[in-house]
C-alpha cells in the first residue's frame, strides 16, 4: 500500500471470498469471463457486463474498494461500482445499492440499463439526478479509462448515458468533481495503460442545462498534475488539497493547497487564477488515501496511510479531521494515541469502540452524523477489503454493521501477492495460464510455463540468485535481492527512500515479467 508501489494506492476502490454467499462466481474461475487474446477491449467489456448482469447479486454489497458513496437525501446513501481483489480474485462491479440510515440496511437496485463495470469514478448530485463520469476497468494486459457521462434519476431509479457536446475530458480515473451553480467542475485524475502513465491537472466545466463540456484555462500556474486530491466548492471558491502522482515512477504524496474564485472567470476572459494557500492547525498524520466527503463546503477526512521511511510498508490510521476551506484550518475530531496492529484487533466485533485503521474508506455526512463505510487494510502483508459501516455522532463512534471477513485468516496463504495492485496484474496472468491448463502455478513466478522453451532459455541466463523461488511473493523476493537492485541505481542526488522506491519498481518489473 505504499504510495510508491502503484497507481492504485493513490486512488485506492467485489466479491466475497466464499462467493456462494451472494450467488456469484469469481470472474477468474469461469472460462466465460476470460478475455480472449485477440478480443478487442470494447467487445470484452460488453461481454463482461452482460455476464455480470446475468447474475443476481445479494441485497448486501460484497466488500469493495474504489467505489462511490453519495448522500441522495437526508436518510439514504447511494453506492455504485468498485473493485475487489484479494490476490486470487479480481472483479469490477456496476451494481447499485441504497443504504437506509433509519434502519441501517442495504437494498439492491435492479436496473436493466446501467454503466459498464468500473472503479475510481466520480458521482455528484444535482437536484434529483446523480451524474457519473469516468473511472477505469483494468486487467494486466488491458487498461481502459472511461470518459462517458451517465445520469441516475432518483425518482424512477434509472441509468441513462448522456451524449455530450463540447470539449470532453479524456478518459481518466482518480479525478474529482463538484457542483457549482448549474455546472459540474472536474479536476485532475490519471490515465495508465501499463505502458504509458499520465497524470492530469486540467480543469473542465460541464454545463448541465446546455449539455456541453468546456476546458477552463488558467492565467497562472496552478497545482501540478495529480489524482485523488481533496476537492471542495463553496461560495464560488474551488479548494484543492494534496493528492498523489508519479514522477519518473516515484510515487509523490502532495500536501499543497490551492484555491480559485470561479466567479472571476467572467472578468478574466473565461480563465481562472490559481492562488497557493497555507493551512493552519495540526494536519493529519496520513499522507494519502484518506476517506473524505464534503458537507456544505467543509471537508471531512478519515484514516489514510503514511509510508515508513526505512521500509516498503505503510502505517494505517483512523484519525478524523475536518478542514474548512474558508479559514483553511485543520481541526482534529478523533485520534488514537498509536495505531494498533491488526493482529490484536477484533475488527469484526460490533462492540468495538472505534473503527480500525484503514485507507480509502467511503464517507457521507447527514444530519450532523458522519458515516464511514469500508476501506482497505493490510493483514499479514495482504490487502483486506472491509465492509463495515460506522457512524460518528456526538464525539462517539458506533458500529452499525460489522465486517463480514471471517475468511481473513486464510487471506495470506491464499493470496498471490501482498499488494492488491500486484494481484490485479497476476490475476490476468491466471486467465492466460488457464488457457494452457496451468492454473496450479498461479502462486509461482511468471516463469513457470513448461510450454515456453524460449522462456526456459532466458531463465538459464539469469543468475540463480535472481530466480524467483516456487511460491515466493514479491515482497519476500525484494527483501532477498534488494542489494542487487540498489546497486544498479545512481546514488548521486537521491535520498535513501527514493532509491529504495526505484529499486522496488525495478524489482517488481523483473518479478512480474
Amino acid at each position: 500500500m505504499s504510495g510508491g508501489k502503484s497507481k492504485r494506492s493513490a486512488v485506492y476502490d467485489s466479491e466475497y471470498k466464499n462467493a456462494a454467499k451472494d450467488g456469484r462466481k469469481s470472474a477468474i474461475s469461469e472460462n466465460l469471463y476470460k478475455k480472449k487474446k485477440s478480443e478487442p477491449i470494447g467487445q470484452y467489456l460488453d461481454r463482461y457486463t452482460k455476464l455480470l448482469d446475468s447474475i443476481t447479486p445479494s441485497e448486501t454489497p460484497s466488500p469493495r474498494n474504489n467505489a462511490t458513496l453519495t448522500l441522495i437525501n437526508n436518510n439514504e446513501l447511494f453506492l455504485f461500482g468498485g473493485e475487489y481483489c484479494n490476490g486470487n480474485i479480481f472483479n469490477l462491479y456496476n451494481d447499485s445499492y441504497i443504504y437506509d440510515l433509519n434502519v441501517n440496511k442495504w437494498s439492491l437496485i435492479k436496473c436493466n440499463n446501467k454503466p459498464k463495470p468500473r472503479c475510481s469514478h466520480q458521482i455528484v448530485k444535482y437536484n434529483d439526478v446523480l451524474f457519473m463520469f469516468g473511472g477505469e476497468f483494468a486487467t494486466k494486459n488491458e487498461y481502459f479509462h472511461y470518459n462517458d457521462l451517465w445520469t441516475f434519476t432518483l425518482t424512477n431509479k434509472t441509468w441513462i448515458e448522456i451524449k455530450t457536446n463540447g470539449t470532453i475530458p479524456s478518459g481518466r480515473s482518480g479525478h474529482k468533481m463538484g457542483i457549482w451553480n448549474d455546472n459540474i467542475i472536474l479536476f485532475g485524475g490519471f490515465y495508465d495503460t501499463n505502458y504509458e502513465c499520465k497524470y492530469h491537472n486540467d480543469l473542465y466545466l460541464y454545463n448541465i442545462k446546455s449539455n456541453t463540456w468546456s476546458k477552463l484555462e488558467s492565467i497562472n500556474p496552478g497545482p501540478i498534475p495529480r489524482s485523488a486530491s481533496i476537492f471542495s466548492i463553496k461560495d464560488n471558491i474551488l479548494f484543492i488539497y494534496g493528492g498523489y502522482s508519479k514522477i519518473n515512477d516515484i510515487g509523490i504524496a502532495h500536501s499543497d493547497t490551492w484555491t480559485t474564485d470561479l466567479q472571476h472567470m467572467a472578468t478574466n476572459g473565461n480563465k481562472i487564477v490559481w492562488e497557493k494557500r497555507k493551512l493552519s492547525g495540526e494536519p493529519p498524520r496520513a499522507e494519502i488515501c484518506y476517506g473524505n466527503c464534503v458537507n456544505d463546503g467543509v471537508v471531512y477526512l478519515f484514516g489514510g496511510i503514511r509510508d515508513i521511511n526505512d521500509d516498503m510498508d505503510s502505517i494505517f490510521y483512523n484519525d478524523l479531521f475536518t478542514i474548512n476551506p474558508q479559514n483553511r484550518k485543520w481541526i482534529n475530531l478523533y485520534r488514537t494515541a498509536q495505531p494498533e496492529s491488526l493482529d490484536s484487533l477484533k475488527f469484526n466485533d460490533k462492540t468495538s469502540n472505534f473503527p480500525i485503521e484503514r485507507a480509502n474508506s467511503l464517507l457521507a455526512y447527514s444530519n450532523n452524523v458522519l458515516y464511514v463505510y469500508g476501506g482497505i487494510r493490510e493483514f499479514k502483508k495482504t490487502d483486506v477489503i472491509l465492509s463495515d459501516m460506522w457512524k460518528y455522532e456526538n464525539n462517539n463512534w458506533t458500529c452499525l454493521i460489522p465486517c463480514d471477513i471471517q475468511n481473513v485468516s486464510q487471506s495470506e496463504s491464499d493470496s498471490v501477492e501482498g499488494s492488491c495492485d500486484s494481484s490485479v496484474e497476476f490475476d490476468d496472468s491466471i486467465i492466460e495460464y488457464e488457457e494452457y491448463g496451468e492454473e496450479s502455478d498461479i502462486t509461482y513466478s511468471n516463469y513457470s510455463s513448461d510450454d515456453d522453451k524460449s522462456g526456459e532459455e532466458e531463465i538459464c541466463k539469469v543468475n540463480d540468485f535472481l530466480l524467483v523461488k516456487k511460491g515466493e511473493k514479491l515482497r519476500d523476493f525484494f527483501e532477498r535481492t534488494k542489494e542487487h537492485w540498489l546497486q544498479k541505481i545512481p546514488s548521486e542526488n537521491m535520498n535513501e527512500k527514493d532509491a529504495k522506491r526505484i529499486a522496488f519498481e525495478n524489482c517488481k518489473f523483473f518479478y512480474e515479467n
